[in-house]
């Protein structure tokens, strides 16, 4: 298959949605690593054309993918990575700052105190 219908085929299921980018596409995509890490870059680059700050896109959807595509719990969200362009909300990379306690109004890290109104724990997802 050629590069360009390889992405025609990866743009028709990112236009589904759901968990087509994941068990719709190709069947060799947990089994072959040239085919996880084109979907995988299918994904990062259509989740970072939605993240306006590139720190935060570069965290939210790494460069170089710290696991294989699909092997987490899959991204079934509609707006949430848009929602880190809001001013209200921020995102505390506990990569570098694990939380060292959880307290009355927000949490603890190894940077400091955060407080909030909600607390997100996504599982990793890409």
């Amino acid at each position: 298959m050629s590069d360009e219908e390889r992405q025609a085929t990866f743009e028709r299921i990112w236009e589904i949605g759901g968990l087509a980018p994941w068990v719709g596409s190709f069947n060799d995509l947990l089994a072959n690593e040239q085919s996880n890490r084109a979907a995988y870059d299918f994904w990062r680059d259509k989740t970072r054309a939605r993240i306006k700050d590139s720190a935060l896109a570069e965290i939210l959807a790494p460069t170089e993918p710290i696991h294989p595509y699909g092997t987490k719990r899959p991204s079934l969200e509609q707006n949430y990575f848009d929602i880190f362009n809001q001013s209200n909300v921020s995102l505390v990379d506990l990569r570098k700052t694990p939380i060292e306690r959880v307290t009355r109004s927000g949490i603890k890290t190894a940077a400091g105190k955060h407080d909030l109104d909600i607390l997100v724990f996504p599982m990793r997802t890409w």
